[in-house]
């Protein structure tokens, strides 16, 4: 019994679900604009102040779909919570014909409409790879509609994806509704979990169950009790999901979903706040239920700043910690750092509020550390260039949080620069978490056609060495050499790091140093990742746009870190198919990332594999090159003296050439 109630809460009847159809045509025709203005022109004026019931949310909804006999839907990623929003939304669909794709079918797919389901995945911590869907369905699609959902525009991805669409935006909530109207089309309409079927769950419970986030969405305000049971997370299917809130008379929760069912079902509920608005922005919207706050709503406003890098006393050196969401991180990297004459300040890229009081109390407690709070979070490259100009110091040194100045580190690398005052920058030895060293400078390879980074990791001696190539993390450097060589913030990370280490060695031969016996611990990042979803694809290719930069300005690839994001980029050999990369970046170039991504995740990003050609083949073809560029040179030179001047005169100079050789002879 139960399971067939389970399937007409997650389905329903006659909801014409089928399978998606391969596209066969790469173009899609411009929305038209009247059939977007027809589907809207039915829908009631809304009073932005005033939430719409259910049943006028329903209707508010439909009317966008309008008459749509090729529909379909998005169901987006996540828990059980999530999976309650695909059951209400297929509810509402009821009677419409309509395909139901996963996000990984996106690409793939392409009709009149496209409704991406609700959620909550436009916040600060899950935004991936929503941004990414949106700008992609509305290439495939000629309109498309993101269905009820909670948006955090504090979060850049997040508001620079509404700025850009033209997609008609449902919020679930007031607040929501007021943060995105300046952004976009905007409507107002409840989340659709309100329209799932709860009437198989009716049993009366007893006792309290106790629901609490254990994931990176929890505020941190309080300890979940000892009998907390995050079923988003631990239940097997939404109908024991489900059964466990019918079970229970009391639900104390921080969980939207677990929230809105149970208010349906009739429980008595306590909420609290999870790291944003949202929980307390939707209990709002559900005037006339059983539920309460467990605890005064955490503020949102994130506009306190702690502020004194403009202040902060002269120093030596300037050590800049970078980062995101990592109070703990930031506090370990920042008590490594020892010495006189050290100034500390925080970047931090927009965080939580809750992280920012933690740097808050963080710099109360040091004198010699101050904090920047940024609105925006304008990514890694970009603020260690900020960090360089802010830098009121001789030496400037860039880490990240949960890197660990061993002793005496700062003190070496210091003694290395004051020692060679034509150094730019000197490595330190980077250890990962065992102590094993896995840079300590290093050497760029430059084969005619790619650049690569070659790291030096067995260190043989303790001497202060030349190399070819510092890390962007764990150098110090001179801050003058950055006045007069800038950190490009065009760049991401990788490419700013190759780039700035080439100008350089190219400026100043010789004026990059290893310092082996300073030693830094910096973790191991995570491995990059080879999941072929649409997620994971769609932060790879938003990299691209810094590689076809970088190529554009040294007419070089960087192949073996393009091989690394796309393997479809190396050959079977196990050699990096160049002109596959170019052919990928010129893509970038015309296209942008968002049609390029729907070429990757439709096969059709990396032309057919070629056979590599020979080493010698390749210096004849560099050979060519050279001599092309040298004719071009030459053609431009002649071009300039037949232009000139004496040129034009060679006429009438010519009788009187003959005179002086007549006079010679």
């Amino acid at each position: 019994m139960h399971s067939a109630n389970l399937k007409r809460l997650l389905v329903g009847s006659g909801s014409g679900i089928k399978a998606p159809q391969p596209v066969q045509d790469a173009a899609i025709p411009s929305m038209p604009k009247n059939a977007r203005e027809r589907a809207e022109s039915a829908m009631p004026e809304l009073d932005p102040t005033q939430m719409p019931s259910i049943a006028e949310s329903r209707e508010i909804l439909l009317d966008a779909i309008g008459d749509a006999p090729d529909m379909t839907f998005i169901r987006t990623t996540g828990n059980l919570g999530d999976e309650l929003i695909w059951a209400g939304t297929r509810r509402l669909l009821e009677g419409h014909i309509y395909r139901e794709i996963a996000i990984n079918d996106v690409a793939a797919s392409h009709g009149e409409l496209s409704v991406i389901c609700g959620g909550g995945a436009w916040s600060r911590r899950y935004n991936v790879p929503l941004p990414e869907v949106l700008a992609v369905a509305e290439l495939r699609f000629e309109r498309v509609i993101v269905f009820p959902s909670s948006f955090e525009i504090a979060e850049d991805r997040v508001r620079a994806a509404l700025e850009a669409t033209n997609a008609l935006v449902f919020a679930r909530e007031i607040e929501s509704y007021k943060r995105i109207q300046g952004s976009c089309r905007a409507r107002l309409a409840h989340d659709c979990a309100v329209f799932a079927d709860y009437s198989d769950y009716t049993a009366p419970g007893s006792g309290e169950l106790n629901v609490f986030r254990t994931d990176d969405e929890r505020s941190g305000a309080f300890d979940p009790p000892s009998d907390n049971d995050d079923i988003s997370l631990t239940a097997d299917s939404l109908d024991s999901w489900l059964r466990k809130i019918e079970s229970h008379a009391v639900v104390n929760t921080d969980r939207a979903h677990v929230m809105i069912a149970a208010a349906l079902m009739g429980r008595r509920v306590n909420y609290g706040s999870c790291n944003y608005f949202k929980v307390d922005a939707l209990a709002e919207t559900l005037p006339g239920f059983d539920i309460h706050p467990l605890e005064p709503a955490t503020s949102t406003n994130t506009s306190t700043r702690h502020d004194r890098a403009n202040d902060s006393r002269s120093a030596r050196v300037a050590v800049a910690v970078v980062g995101r969401d990592d109070a703990p991180g930031v506090a370990t990297t920042v008590e490594s750092v020892d010495g006189d004459d050290v100034q500390v300040t925080i970047l931090d890229r927009n965080s939580l509020p809750q992280v920012r009081s933690a740097l808050d109390e963080l710099v109360d407690d040091h004198e010699h550390v101050d904090v920047v709070f940024a609105d925006r979070d304008s990514g890694v490259a970009a603020n260690l260039r900020l960090a360089a100009e802010l830098a009121d110091a001789e030496y400037v040194l860039f880490l990240e949080p949960r890197m660990r100045l061993r002793d005496g580190a700062l003190q070496q690398l210091v003694a290395a620069l004051d020692a060679h005052a034509d150094a730019a920058a000197v490595a330190a030895a980077l250890l990962d978490e065992t102590g094993i060293v896995r840079s300590c400078g290093g050497w760029i390879a430059n084969d005619g056609e790619s650049i690569s980074i070659r790291p030096t990791w067995a260190i043989e001696s303790t001497q202060l060495a030349e190399t070819g190539w510092v890390p962007p993390l764990g150098t110090l450097i001179r801050r003058s050499a950055l006045d007069s060589i800038p950190l490009r913030s065009d760049f991401d990370v990788f490419c700013q790091n190759v780039d700035w280490c080439l100008r350089v060695k190219e400026q100043n031969p010789g004026g990059l140093l290893a310092c082996p016996s300073a030693e830094i611990e910096k973790p191991t990042s995570d491995a990059m990742s080879q999941d072929p979803s649409f997620g994971n694809r769609s932060q790879i290719v938003g990299q691209l746009p810094a590689h076809a930069a970088f190529f554009t300005e040294h007419g070089r690839v960087l192949g073996e870190r393009l091989a690394e994001l796309i393997p479809e980029l190396r050959l079977p050999s196990g050699e990096v198919n160049y002109s596959a990369t170019r052919v990928v970046l010129d893509r970038v170039m015309a296209g942008g990332i968002h049609s390029t991504l729907i070429d990757w995740m439709n096969g059709d990003l990396v032309p057919l594999v070629e056979e590599p050609i020979s080493a010698s083949e390749r210096k004849i073809q560099a050979e060519f090159r050279e001599r092309v560029e040298w004719l071009e040179l030459r053609n431009e030179s002649l071009i300039g003296i037949e232009n000139g001047t004496w040129w034009r005169l060679r006429g009438k100079l010519a009788p009187l050439r003959r005179v002086v050789t007549a006079v010679r002879r």
